[in-house]
């Protein structure tokens, strides 16, 4: 609200000067250094433009406006702005300090993510070149330096905050690329085996002990199994005993003793399961149910291929269904400004490559668009049960508008009870 009425007074300061300068000839005196290109609104720069030049030549202002188009009733709104002529110089001085302050906020948003781009070892070295980046940028010359001082002080404030991700819980995973980014479509892919489900409930699990609010939508398997395999990861109960025990009661007794105290944590805790069949509509309805009822802050979807079409996609292509489904959750993620997680499946060409790739995504291409982050996910000791990693879960950045791609982020996986665990990474 306050950028909107911001850009509401930028609007009205811009055209009392325009105004100002097309009522009093004698107020561009003061005004020499404006020119067109520094006003927000470039209808109303080509004005000035048109203004000045017609004083230049001796020409009459309106004449050549109206000769650019302008009509009656707009001449007449322009000059009903007009304020006392003393403050035209002003109003021009406001235009030329918001064209320096874009400017220099827009200099700085792109030192920012070259630094984003770039892998660097800790929080406070990134802080640190931030602040060299400010100090590049600080020489840039504004009408006054308090202006320009109290810019970069807010601009740095803004920038250097985590408001825009939500941190994933995984150490390595929140240093790589800070967090799921809020108001994005994040796109985990794997192919069948690998975890893609068992990765989502153990970062559904991390955000709830955190105490944010996760909706996870599952649309493979009924919301029991969900709940069976999350408790496993609560308790490192292997899910084998978990769903044995509840046919054999002589064992039964003995783990649940064990699993009572992760029972009661997920009682409390704000992790809610929703299971499907689910339409790409339905998915949405549900999470903004979520949202409005329960204050979920994260959504995953698992998976992409397991959502049913809408019913205007029923009849196109699978692909162009996945894609459709895709863009749906991208446009809910940025209306709600919450993090979007969806699973997919990569195709079987991922088998023949030592690492699956973006373009393995199954059925659609679309997907390495729509996703602002493309994790990929891998376990070599489920392709070559003799490999010497085993137990280990590397997750790729495949994709990451702002931050480092190709890293690779090894997790300790234990198998029997579903649970990843930091361990390392690899650059």
């Amino acid at each position: 609200m306050s950028n909107r009425l911001n850009l509401i007074a930028i609007a009205e300061y811009e055209t009392q000067a325009v105004a100002g300068i097309l009522m009093a000839e004698g107020a561009l005196a003061e005004c020499s250094e404006i020119e067109g290109r520094h006003f927000r609104d470039e209808r109303l720069g080509r004005a000035w433009d048109i203004i000045t030049s017609a004083y230049a030549t001796g020409a009459s202002p309106l004449d050549a406006l109206v000769a650019q188009g302008w009509t009656a009733t707009q001449l007449s709104a322009l000059i009903d702005a007009c304020l006392a002529p003393a403050q035209t110089a002003q109003l021009a001085r406001r235009v030329l300090d918001s064209y320096h302050s874009r400017q220099l906020r827009a200099s700085l948003h792109q030192e920012v993510e070259e630094l984003r781009e770039d892998p660097i070892d800790s929080p406070v070295e990134r802080i640190g070149r931030i602040r060299e980046a400010l100090d590049d940028l600080a020489p840039v010359e504004t009408t006054t330096d308090s202006g320009s001082s109290a810019l970069i002080l807010q601009l740095f404030k803004e920038l250097d905050t985590s408001d825009d991700v939500v941190p994933t819980g995984f150490t390595w995973l929140d240093h790589a690329f800070r967090g799921w980014p809020k108001g994005t479509l994040t796109i985990l892919g794997s192919r069948p085996g690998m975890g893609k489900s068992a990765f989502l409930l153990n970062a559904a699990l991390r955000l709830a002990r955190a105490g944010v609010p996760v909706l996870y939508i599952g649309l493979e398997d009924r919301r029991e199994q969900h709940m069976r395999r999350l408790l496993s990861i609560a308790s490192e109960v292997p899910l084998s005993h978990i769903v044995y025990s509840v046919l054999q009661s002589p064992i039964r007794t003995a783990i649940f003793e064990k699993m009572k105290p992760s029972i009661m944590e997920l009682a409390k805790l704000p992790i809610h399961i929703v299971d499907g069949p689910l339409t790409t509509r339905q998915i949405v309805a549900v999470g903004n149910q979520h949202i409005k009822q329960h204050g979920c802050q994260v959504v995953m979807v698992d998976h992409a291929q397991e959502i049913i079409p809408d019913e205007e996609q029923l009849t196109a292509a699978r692909a162009y269904q996945i894609q459709a489904s895709a863009q749906r959750l991208r446009d809910f993620a940025k209306q709600t400004y919450i993090p979007v997680i969806l699973a997919s499946q990569i195709n079987r060409d991922a088998e023949k490559a030592p690492r699956p790739q973006v373009s393995h995504l199954r059925d659609s291409g679309a997907l390495e668009m729509i996703g602002r982050l493309i994790l990929l996910l891998y376990r070599d000791e489920v392709s070559h049960p003799d490999t010497e990693s085993p137990g280990i879960m590397e997750v790729i950045v495949g994709k990451a508008n702002h931050g480092p791609t190709g890293i690779t982020i090894r997790q300790k996986w234990t198998g029997e009870c579903c649970k990843v665990d930091d361990l390392g990474r690899d650059m």
